[in-house]
């Protein structure tokens, strides 16, 4: 799934998620499926808790690191569809 800069991301329901130094583990308490978030995930994931677009996600990732902007975007893309694929975000 391509994601678009307009787009907004957020939290799929029926998600539990917890943060154990500095990691996140989310799970899905209907299929029982979870995934670990490293540091930079555990960010984005705070950040689209109550919904935010693309834009605004880089531009929030661009003041906490210091990376080049397409690799940001071509990364976040592709992570951001594995959680789509995996159920536990939306994007509207």
């Amino acid at each position: 799934m391509i994601i678009n800069l307009e787009n907004i991301i957020s939290r799929a329901d029926g998600k539990i998620s917890t943060e154990i130094d500095g990691e996140t583990v989310i799970l899905d308490m209907e299929s029982g499926v979870y995934v670990g978030l490293d540091d930079i995930g555990t960010f984005v994931w705070s950040l689209i808790e109550e919904g935010i677009s693309l834009q605004n996600l880089l531009n929030e990732i661009f003041l906490e690191y210091d990376v080049e902007s397409q690799q940001c975007l071509d990364d976040l893309q592709e992570f951001l569809s594995e959680l789509v694929d995996g159920g536990f975000i939306v994007v509207h």
